[in-house]
Parts: structure tokens; sequence; C-alpha cells
């Protein structure tokens, strides 16, 4: 989910040392020039290129010092999406400390996406105290800084969390909706279906399972299937 976290913006090799023999993209290459003078959104993009494999080969090991490097240089989501590949132990062992460490950084360098998923490391007790008052606060964060999902998850928080407030979670789906985040768009649909927050009305949940759908969540592909019979 690389961004899903999609890592973002270049850091290159070190000296004038080749990294690899793989051809690289004169724009990949270019990149890296522009890393090497210390560009933080250069060096994010050559991670997740060299993390996804674009303009060259994957490389998580080099991905993972470009990501590293716009991180320090300031690059919040170059330290979302490491916190990323920490979490999951890809190309990395997996550490929810580090994770959280990074995480934070992001959210505290007002990285919306690192917010939100900080909020699911409190959410879920992975790498510091479950506490889901502070998730609350991070998803508020993240979807203030336009996260769909932050918006999302937050919305979640509301349907179904121990203080239940629907209109406040149609508001949130709502919002993530509008991002183009798919499982906000699902939920959305749902609340329509069930008349949960919203007034019933199976024409406004197609179009929002439609949208979920069009957005490669397949829940909503089923859901607006189901509600067509």
């Amino acid at each position: 989910m690389l961004r899903v976290l999609a890592l973002a913006v270049l850091l290159l090799g070190y000296g004038n040392t080749p990294l690899w023999t793989e051809e690289i993209s004169a724009e990949l290459k270019q990149q890296m020039l522009q890393c090497e003078q210390n560009i933080a959104a250069a060096c994010l993009m050559v991670g997740i290129d060299l993390f996804l494999g674009e303009g060259t080969s994957t490389n998580k090991f080099k991905a993972i010092e470009y990501l590293s490097k716009g991180c320090d240089l300031g690059a919040g989501l170059g330290c979302s999406n490491l916190g990323y590949m920490y979490e999951r132990g890809d190309g990395v062992k997996q550490d929810y400390f580090r994770a959280v460490e990074l995480y934070t950084k992001a959210c505290d360098l007002n990285d919306g996406l690192g917010c939100s998923k900080l909020g699911l490391m409190y959410e879920r007790g992975d790498g510091v105290l479950k506490d889901v008052f502070r998730a609350v606060e991070l998803y508020t964060k993240a979807c203030d800084l336009n996260d769909g999902l932050g918006c999302g998850n937050l919305g979640l928080m509301y349907e179904r969390g121990d203080g239940v407030d629907v209109l406040r979670a149609v508001k949130f789906y709502t919002k993530a909706c509008d991002l183009d985040t798919g499982l906000g768009c699902n939920n959305l649909g749902a609340m329509y279906v069930f008349g949960s927050g919203v007034r019933k009305d199976t024409t406004k949940a197609l179009e929002f399972f439609g949208k979920a759908c069009d957005l490669k969540v397949a829940k909503g592909c089923e859901n607006y299937a189901r509600l067509k019979q």
C-alpha cells in the first residue's frame, strides 16, 4: 500500500559510485542528482520509485536509504512510507517500535498519512499502549490534513465506538469518499442502505457503492451487485 503509502520523493547514492548496474531512466537519474543536492522531495520520489521498481529494477534496500534521507530532510511522506516498511517488515526486519517513531515524526511534520497510520498503531496497540482516545485525536488531525484514510477511520470510530455518533460517522465517511478513499465510499453506501444517520436512499447507496468499486474496493463491487438484484 505504498502510497498507500505511495513512497514519494528522492534520495540518492553517496559519492559518485553507481548504486547498481541495472538501467536507470533519465527521470530517475535526474531525481537522484537532485537528492544529492539535499532536495527532500527528490529523495522521496527516488525511494518510491526504487520500492515500486519504476524507472529501474526494484531495490528495497536502496529505497530505505533514500526514504531515510528524505525523512531526515523533512519530507513527512518519506517518514510515513519508511514507517510502513518497518510496520509490515517489507524490505526490512519488522519493528513496530521503529514504525511508531517514524509515523510520529511524519505526523509532527503534518503528513496526514503518518497521522492516520500512527492512529492505527494506537487503536491496535502495536508498538505502543493501546489508546483509542489518542487514536481518535490522530485520526482527527489526519482528516483535517485531508487524508482520506484518517477520515474513514474516524467515521468507523464514531459508528462503532463507545460513544456512537452516526451523524458524525456520516460526516467523516462523506469526506473520506470525497477524498477518493474507497472504503469511506463503501461505508457511506451502507449508511444509506440502513438509514443510519441519513434517510434510507437506495439510489445514493448504489452511487457510493459504485464509486467504491471504481476505486478498486471489492466490497463496494459486491454491495453494488447485491443491491442491484
